[in-house]
Order: structure tokens, then C-alpha cells, then sequence
């Protein structure tokens, strides 16, 4: 089902490569690309008398989840006063554990969506 419906990055994709059939899926992270809360606020923003499938659609069309390397994660989710290890350096926290767009959140991190994998969707 992951490499069906979701996107990895180009990191994540070198730990499947590298372990093979020996991956666990716990070797990852999962992460939804746009914050959970940032989709219930979305959600509860919409007017009752604007209330539609479309609206709820539009919004939970991009509340994908991205499969990550774990050392993706920790700087997305870091504190900006802290350093991380990533790709071979050390890099301060993003601090985005709970905010930011799609594409601030993936430019944080330095993350490429794996060709293999980007048109993958839940939606579909």
C-alpha cells in the first residue's frame, strides 16, 4: 500500500534501495506533508451554509503523507537553536513540526520527491 498511494523522498528511497527486502516500514517516517492542524483548522474555517463535498474534498486532497528518512524528520521537526545531522552536515532545526506550507516544509529539509513516486495519491 505505501508505495502505491504515497511519495517518498529521494532519502527514504536510498534506505528501501539499501536494505531491500530487509526494510521495515518502521525504518521511516511518516509524515503528513501539511500539518494536521493546520487541515482541521481548514476544516472548521468553512461556513455552514458553505459547506460542501467539493470544499472538504479540495482540502483533504493535500493531506498526504510523505514517507521520510528519520534524519528528514528530526530537522523538520527541530528546533531551530538545535543542529541535526543531514547529508553529512549539521543543520539547524526547521522547527515546522506543526506549521508551514508543502513546499516550506520539503525546501527545509532539502527533500527531492522520488520520480518513481510522485504521482502517488490516496485520491486516486
Amino acid at each position: 500500500m505505501y508505495e502505491k498511494h504515497h511519495k517518498f523522498t529521494e532519502k527514504a528511497v536510498e534506505i528501501l534501495k539499501d536494505k531491500g527486502d530487509g526494510a521495515k516500514w518502521n525504518d521511516f517516517h511518516y509524515e503528513h506533508i501539511i500539518p494536521v492542524s493546520v487541515t482541521t483548522t481548514s476544516l472548521k474555517e468553512i461556513l455552514p451554509e458553505d459547506l460542501t463535498i467539493n470544499k472538504v474534498y479540495e482540502i483533504l486532497k493535500d493531506c498526504e503523507v510523505i514517507i521520510l528518512a528519520p534524519e528528514e524528520q528530526k530537522v523538520l521537526d527541530g528546533q531551530k537553536k538545535e543542529l541535526y545531522p543531514l547529508d553529512g552536515q549539521e543543520v539547524n532545526g526547521a522547527g515546522l513540526r506543526a506549521s508551514g506550507s508543502k513546499e516550506q516544509r520539503l525546501n527545509s529539509i532539502n527533500a527531492q520527491l522520488h520520480k518513481r513516486y510522485i504521482d502517488n495519491s490516496l485520491c486516486k
